[in-house]
């Protein structure tokens, strides 16, 4: 007989709420009759959806009875597929609903500003749920907000309704699952562990497959997911940074066919930000010799400098995939940040001395070698260069293409010349080692690391890089690359000395023997 009461379901709704606090049977009882008053009278939970939304909340956050709780879930799944299906019928009829039921309250939902109030309300009862202790109450809560956002939304929502989404529940809920994986949380450490992490992973990718499904609507929200992706890589938990990287891949993966050129370099922009944010900018403090603690927190320091390896990744499959895509000034600020990444690392390892301290005071101590960068500055110098001799062999017009060559053609000597040297000092002091001159040290095994590192850089994309380069563009450059190269021709490894010979037949020989000439070499 709920049709006969015309005012008090907020009061009805109330008391039963009240019944969510108590044993069974008075809970059971409590459930039961508000189940009823959802499937019977639908309409009337939509008029009263505040109090309905909180009866339904404190069911299922009640450890009584998962059944229930899973059914309250279930209840407002149905609520949302009512109310998207009431607004079909406004839209198709042009009025508002005339039954008798509601006529006394249509003035308070006929605009698209209540009708959006609602939907949050509804929204955020999901909200509150994901974080629940149970992980099938997670679950389904979690696929609740985003199934309901997914299947409703595009029809239900206009653009002001997504802002008022994203700020009021999706932010406010990553905030959250942040908070309980936060440091700063008591909370037990198994349960952050165990739920907290695999939730924010599952919130993050349902966040990604809901844009890409209606991008159309929310494209325009672009900065507040990079916002929200930058809030996790940043996070002080390693966890929920690599959570972060992962979004942001699943993003650009999305994103790849239907960027605008100002997306792209709203993209490029927020991912500068993250490398720089991230870069482990304590590795530059000094460290006091006499000192017997790291003036930084060990494990924050270590996640950033994970946080920058898998960035690095990030952008390296992004250009080789999107590059030509994407507008140059776009592909040269994603250039700039590689770089300044690849300069901190180099910065870093040359200070064999701090990092000899460092290690003594436990930092990185479970690395057979010295603390180091060496994998994010090979790296990212593999980044930028591919990108670079990319660029300038497919000729863009939309890039400082001569400053761009003049760059990468230093670079590119820059390390022939390196590596050059340093493959001297390591086969000097291998003959020393023999004799018995000298022994192995920090410095001379840390050398030989370098060297073995750089070598497949120098072979596979410096050497292959010029050899590939047209041949004007070459010879313009042939006096800086001559010089170096020949500093390779005594390299003792053959694949070294193998890249330079075929440099100098394809590149050099055309310059100096005249094309009516018999090739001899």
């Amino acid at each position: 007989r709920g049709h006969h009461i015309m005012s008090g379901w907020g009061s009805v709704l109330s008391i039963i709420c009240m019944g969510a606090g108590y044993p069974d049977p008075l809970n059971s009882l409590a459930y039961t009759i508000l189940e009823g008053i959802v499937v019977k009278h639908n309409a009337l939970c939509i008029e009263n959806l505040a109090d309905t939304v909180k009866a339904l909340v404190a069911f299922g956050k009640n450890s009584l009875s998962l059944e229930r709780s899973l059914g309250s879930i279930s209840c407002m799944v149905s609520i949302a597929k009512s109310m998207a299906d009431e607004l079909k019928t406004r839209g198709s009829s042009g009025h508002h609903r005339s039954d008798s039921v509601v006529s006394n309250h249509t003035s308070d939902r006929g605009t698209g500003a209540s009708s959006s109030s609602q939907w949050m309300q509804l929204l955020q009862g999901f909200a509150q749920l994901i974080l629940d202790k149970r992980r099938e109450i997670r679950t389904r809560a979690l696929d609740g907000l985003f199934d309901t956002l997914r299947d409703h939304g595009g029809a239900s929502f206009d653009g002001d309704t997504w802002h008022v989404v994203f700020a009021g529940v999706l932010m406010p809920l990553f905030d959250d699952i942040h908070f309980q994986l936060s440091a700063d949380n008591q909370l037990d450490r198994q349960w952050i562990a165990s739920v907290g992490a695999p939730t924010c992973l599952a919130a993050l990718t349902a966040l990604i497959r809901l844009c890409d499904v209606h991008w159309a609507a929310v494209s325009t929200l672009l900065s507040d997911v990079l916002k929200l992706i930058d809030t996790c890589t940043q996070h002080g938990a390693e966890q929920v940074a690599r959570i972060g990287v992962e979004g942001l891949k699943q993003l650009l993966a999305m994103l790849g066919p239907k960027c605008t050129p100002e997306m792209w370099l709203t993209v490029a922009q927020a991912v500068r930000r993250m490398l720089a944010e991230s870069m482990p900018q304590e590795l530059q403090c000094k460290v006091d010799t006499a000192s017997t603690e790291l003036p930084f927190d060990s494990d924050r320091v270590v996640g950033q400098c994970v946080v920058q390896l898998l960035l690095i990744d990030a952008v390296r499959s992004l250009l080789r995939e999107r590059a030509v895509e994407m507008p140059g000034e776009a592909v040269q600020l994603l250039l700039e940040a590689i770089q300044e990444s690849q300069q901190f690392a180099a910065d870093f390892n040359v200070d064999t001395t701090t990092r000899i301290h460092m290690k003594r005071l436990g930092f990185m101590a479970d690395m057979r070698h010295l603390p180091g960068l060496l994998k994010q500055e090979r790296e990212a110098t593999t980044v930028g260069l591919e990108t670079m001799f990319a660029a300038v062999q497919a000729k863009r017009e939309d890039v400082e293409l001569e400053q761009l060559t003049a760059r990468l053609i230093a670079e590119c000597t820059t390390i022939m010349a390196g590596f050059a040297r340093k493959e001297q000092q390591v086969v000097s002091f291998a003959e020393r080692r023999a004799k018995g001159e000298v022994k192995d040290s920090v410095e001379s095994v840390e050398l030989e690391r370098d060297v073995a590192g750089m070598r497949p850089i120098v072979v596979n994309i410096v050497l292959k890089g010029l050899h590939a380069l047209p041949a004007p563009v070459f010879r313009d450059y042939a006096g800086e690359v001559f010089p170096a190269l020949i500093r390779l021709v005594a390299s003792p490894a053959p694949v070294v000395r193998s890249g330079v010979q075929d440099i100098l037949h394809k590149q050099i020989t055309p310059m100096v023997v005249p094309e009516d000439e018999p090739d001899s070499v």
